[in-house]
């Protein structure tokens, strides 16, 4: 690697990329992505100027302490979203800026990162091309991300769109698969636990994330059964109501029924009469005449009959064909809901299964594939291993051993003392957070009380101005426009006098507080409170007319019009009596003066803001038990704490909190007929009280925080004693850890064996078999999903053919209705034509003699009632030829007053009782509506969580059996890598249902038992932990790609022999996996350089001694 060119003495500015503007992709970092191709460092902790071209396997940083190794894969880490503190420093990020402290120093440091971009994994390649430049720039205030790339110049980002680049070539520096800084390759298993390692076993495969999503899909499911209970609940009152409506509609046409039939009678008994006066008549006249002109009338008037007897056929035939379009267009439109419901499951599908499941799919054929070629590659490189060296003498061996047997009892005395004084620490932190959780609510009654006196100082302030207030608020004079209503009132302007404004005459009762509930109703019924009420529009009229005239602005002008100034309804009287069985009393109508407040306004606020189910409770806890009680019957509540706002809307709850500074302030709701309501006396005495309590508070806080002090340096000064034993124990450790690492050589070089390569071969083509197969089933299931969408499609054409015939149908019959409509207005025509001959006719007509004058007359006048009769007959459609009534009009029409009679009783006193019958039949007509609504709803909710429960089901079913492949494929590669670098056996105990990941360790010289087993890796010796490390890293790898590995002095705690052994299984392990890139630190240079000679087909070195800044 080349060392890098020193920058000139210039003042960079952060804006510059720091890189040049001809980037390309090299050759060696071809079909990869999130590979880093370069690393520049600007003023970033001891580097003023550095820029690293990297290999795209294995990069080896040396140098000696101090000079900025660990700065550049902090960069690195930094730049992919880690944070100060996560990446092994400073938490605050102004301490990377190379000189933060000094005054002339520089103001920003930043990092830019060339990264690859092409392949299979390549993120928006159409965008940024085949180089993506990844740069963070960090302030001494803040910090910044920008992003550019070949084909795009440079744009800030936030962190969501970093995330999302990261999760798409999977780099997460939080793994420490993927980064593991300085202090925890020194320390893994001292911070580490049994539940951190299942942690990153579980990030590494994967399985939080599937963990996070069943989970909420069974929190769906719950949701799904809770509302698929409500919906059958509710639909039982709905089928009672309908059939409540049924009987009045069916006992209400009855009673009709009899009513027509006794008016029909009356009718015919009336024209029975009429005719037989007619026939008298006419046989008088018939001695009388001959050839009478009126014959031709005569068959005028029958043509006209045949005629209307035509037209009404024709109509009956017309309105056949309506019924028939009716149908077509039914039909039509619920071809067109079947269309829409297809093209939805072809969206749903293409959208939620095409793309989703079939690209999770094809990403595990990939990931498959991947597998099976990475096991051929094993097969086909399996060595064997290295030839133990050996053994040193055993009087060596015995030294060495007391040696370590001494240091080992001096380091139990430090840290039994250790542990004494970390106990008597947790006391005291413990004392601490008592003490600050006892000034967090001392200051919590503080504010609370602050907030209350503000109100009340608002208050007592405002309490002079309210008459200039009122005018302020309403725009104009309310007492003045009373006023202007009295006058009018004595003129009968006024059919009933209007009441308002309404927030004029609301008024609470005597005992509660009312600078609480007042602006809880204001908050209630929101602008209405600045309505008028009148009864008819004359009224209105007359209002709009004097709030003008009052200076009011016509266009904000409230005025609203209800029919209860026409009824004597009292809605209270029903409140009290509901109110009375309830459990719950505190409701906003019991806090207003009912009384004193028109009856006609209680009856709107009851009917139209359920004052009587809205409730006023005392905290957010008693707000959240009142709405979640059906039983209760609450609609709506506020809380008196803080005017917050909830509500039950189909079962479900909504919470509004109130954002006001001063939530207890009110405007409108002041006066009660008009008189000024004084609450200074109130107002000073609870500013007393409060005052009072604010110092007693205070005296209680600054006693807390004397003990707060106390404690605090108590606590410094045994922090100050841990830390000097820690010192103490780090340095016997260090000693330990070398006398161990000796004695472990000493022991292994005896008992290291060769490997059973014909083990591995056959474990190899196993996992190759099984994952033959796995790829099978995949390819079986991305048929079955192609076939699912094939039959949605042929769905959609089947809904579409049947549109178009029934399009075509329709058509017909609209023409066939047009054809019958030309027909009668045809015969109209004739109808009306020979109506015009007979006037023609009877005006023509001269009288033969004086004789048959007079019968003429009385026959004209008997047969123009006859006709009236007959015509109103025709029209109503009463069959009058045959139906000889027997009674006379008299009888009938005493049956027609007592079926009125009994006819008016059913509609109960409505207006009309066709209108009333209406009512019922609309009410009845909603009512099943609604009903067939809810119970498709009820429907599809059912086969929502019938689906849901299954998805779930089989959801937990593959995750279980995923997680068993990942456990056993960790094992497997621990076991195998842990064998491979130390010769120990160990194993990974996975507790799924505690999440914890233990690790035991055997030595194989010792005997297989219990007591030989090391379960706790903290007494291990530095070099058995660093091989046991470097195996567990080695094993969480090998469940998740990353392309790119960060390790920071990986080999802090190897002698030479364990570290040459990691090292090259480290070595071993890029080479055989050349998709991902390594950085390792390293301070011994020979051992880099070693390396660098072994592999200078994968291996780049750079020492940070040589830098320029």
């Amino acid at each position: 690697m080349s060392s890098p060119v020193a920058s000139k003495k210039r003042r960079i500015s952060p804006l510059d990329s720091g890189t040049s503007n001809s980037v390309s992709l090299p050759e060696e970092f071809e079909n990869t992505a999130g590979k880093v191709i370069k690393v520049t460092l600007i003023n970033f902790l001891n580097h003023a100027h550095l820029t690293i071209n990297c290999s795209p396997n294995l990069n080896l940083i040396f140098g000696r302490n101090g000079q900025g190794k660990s700065a550049i894969v902090q960069g690195i880490a930094l730049c992919f979203g880690g944070s100060g503190h996560s990446v092994g420093r400073d938490a605050n990020l102004n301490h990377y800026i190379k000189d933060y402290h000094l005054q002339n120093g520089p103001n920003f440091a930043r990092v830019e990162l060339q990264l690859s971009n092409q392949g299979m994994n390549s993120y928006q390649p159409e965008t940024y091309g085949d180089v993506i430049i990844l740069t963070r720039t960090i302030y001494k205030n803040s910090s910044c991300y920008a992003i550019s790339g070949l084909m795009s110049k440079k744009n800030n980002i936030d962190r969501r769109t970093l995330a999302q680049y990261l999760r798409h070539v999977k780099i997460n520096v939080s793994n420490p698969t993927t980064y593991m800084d300085q202090e925890m390759c020194k320390s893994f298993f001292f911070q580490s636990s049994a539940h951190s390692f299942y942690k990153y076993y579980s990030a590494a495969a994967g399985l939080d994330q599937m963990e996070e999503k069943i989970n909420a899909e069974k929190n769906n499911l719950e949701v799904c059964k809770a509302e698929l209970k409500i919906r059958k609940r509710v639909l039982q009152p709905d089928r009672e109501n309908i059939e409540n409506l049924s009987k009045q509609i069916i006992s209400l046409e009855e009673n009709l029924k009899e009513l027509k039939q006794a008016k029909e009678s009356y009718r015919l008994a009336l024209y029975k009469v009429e005719k037989d006066k007619y026939n008298v008549a006419k046989e008088r006249y018939d001695k009388f005449v001959e050839n009478d002109p009126r014959n031709e009338i005569k068959e005028l008037e029958d043509q006209i009959t045949s005629l209307t007897d035509l037209s009404l056929t024709v109509k009956s035939q017309i309105q056949e064909l309506i019924d028939q379009s009716t149908e077509h267009k039914d039909k039509i439109r619920n071809i067109s809901d079947n269309l829409s419901v297809s093209e939805e499951s072809i969206n749903e599908f293409v959208h939620a299964f095409l793309l989703f499941v079939t690209h999770r799919i094809k990403s595990s054929m990939l990931a498959l594939h991947s597998n099976i070629s990475q096991i051929e590659i094993q097969l086909n490189k399996m060595d064997s291993e290295d030839k133990p060296a050996e053994p040193e003498t055993k009087r060596e061996i015995v030294q060495l051993k007391e040696e370590l047997e001494n240091v080992t009892k001096e380091y139990d005395q430090l840290h039994n003392r250790h542990q004494s004084l970390f106990s008597e620490l947790s006391n005291l932190e413990k004392q601490k957070l008592g003490i600050e959780n006892q000034m967090s609510e001392v200051q919590a009654d503080l504010d609370e009380l602050k907030r209350e006196n503000d109100v009340i100082l608002q208050s007592l302030n405002t309490n002079d101005r309210i008459e200039t207030n009122r005018k302020f608020l309403y725009k104009y004079d309310p007492s003045s426009v009373r006023r202007a209503i009295s006058k009018a009132k004595s003129s009968k302007v006024f059919i009933h006098e209007p009441i308002g404004p309404i927030g004029e005459y609301l008024k609470t009762i005597p005992t509660v507080p009312s600078w609480k509930v007042l602006p809880i109703i204001e908050r209630h019924l929101k602008r209405v409170i600045l309505v008028w009420l009148v009864a008819t529009e004359t009224d209105r009229a007359a209002l709009e007319k004097i709030l003008v005239s009052e200076g009011c602005d016509p266009n904000n002008v409230k005025i609203m019009k209800t029919s209860f100034f026409h009824t004597n309804l009292d809605l209270s009287s029903n409140v009290e009596k509901e109110l009375a069985k309830s459990k719950f009393q505190s409701v906003l109508y019991k806090y207003l003066a009912v009384n004193e407040i028109p009856q006609v306004l209680l009856n709107i606020m009851i009917e139209l803001f359920n004052i009587s189910k809205t409730a006023i409770c005392k905290d957010e806890k008693e707000l959240f038990d009142v709405l979640n009680n059906n039983g209760l019957n609450i609609t709506a509540a506020y809380t008196l704490n803080n005017a917050d706002f909830g509500k039950r809307v189909n079962g479900s709850l909504f919470f509004s909190p109130s954002y006001d500074r001063n939530p207890h302030v009110y405007r409108y709701v002041r006066y009660s007929g008009g008189a000024k309501m004084d609450h200074t006396n109130e107002f000073n005495e609870r500013l007393a009280q409060g005052r009072e309590r604010e110092n007693v508070l205070r005296t209680s806080s600054r006693e807390i925080t004397k003990k707060l002090k106390n404690n605090t340096t108590q606590i410094l000064v045994l922090k100050s004693k841990i830390n000097t034993i820690k010192n103490e124990k780090t340095n016997l450790l260090k000693t330990k850890t070398r006398l161990e690492s000796d004695l472990s050589n000493e022991i292994i070089i005896d008992s290291m064996t060769l490997l059973n390569s014909n083990n591995k071969y056959n474990n190899s083509n196993t996992i190759k078999e099984k994952y033959t197969e796995q790829l099978a089933d995949l390819n079986k299931k991305m048929e079955d999903y192609e076939n699912q969408l094939t039959s949605v499609f042929n769905d959609k054409k089947r809904h579409e053919s049947a549109m178009k015939e029934t399009q075509i149908g329709l058509n017909t019959i609209l023409k066939q209705i047009s054809e019958k409509k030309i027909e009668f207005q045809n015969t109209q025509n004739q109808i009306n034509s020979n109506k015009s001959k007979i006037r023609k006719l009877s005006e023509n007509i001269r009288k033969y003699n004086s004789i048959l004058d007079d019968h003429l007359k009385e026959i004209k006048e008997l047969s123009q009632r006859i006709n009236k009769y007959e015509h109103e007959f025709n029209e109503d459609g009463i069959e009058y030829t045959d139906n000889v009534p027997t009674k006379k009009p008299e009888e009938y029409l005493r049956i027609v007053d007592s079926s009125r009679l009994v006819v008016a009783n059913l509609a109960k006193g409505s207006d009309g009782v066709e209108q009333h019958l209406s009512e019922l039949k609309d009410k009845r007509l909603s009512a099943e509506e609604s009903l067939r609504d809810k119970e498709l709803r009820l429907q599809e909710t059912q086969k929502n969580y019938s689906d849901q429960k299954i998805n779930y089901t089989n959801r937990c079913k593959r995750f279980d059996e995923y997680r068993s492949r990942m456990e056993q494929l960790a094992k497997v590669v621990f076991k195998r890598t842990l064998e491979m670098v130390c010769g120990y056996d160990g194993s990974l105990i996975f507790n799924d249902v505690n999440r914890t990941l233990d690790i035991h360790i055997h030595n194989k010289q010792q005997s297989y038992s219990k007591a030989h087993v090391a379960r706790d890796l903290k007494t291990l010796s530095g070099g058995e932990q660093s091989s046991i490390q470097l195996s567990m890293i080695h094993s969480l790898a090998s469940l998740a790609f990353s392309p790119i590995h960060l390790f920071d002095e990986i080999d802090v705690y190897m002698d030479e022999s364990t570290r040459s052994k990691n090292i090259n299984a480290i070595i071993q392990f890029a080479s055989n996996n050349r998709d991902r890139q390594l950085f390792l630190l390293t301070p011994h240079m020979e051992f880099a350089k070693h390396i660098a000679e072994m592999y200078p087909d994968i291996t780049k070195i750079f020492n940070v001694s040589k830098q320029q800044n």
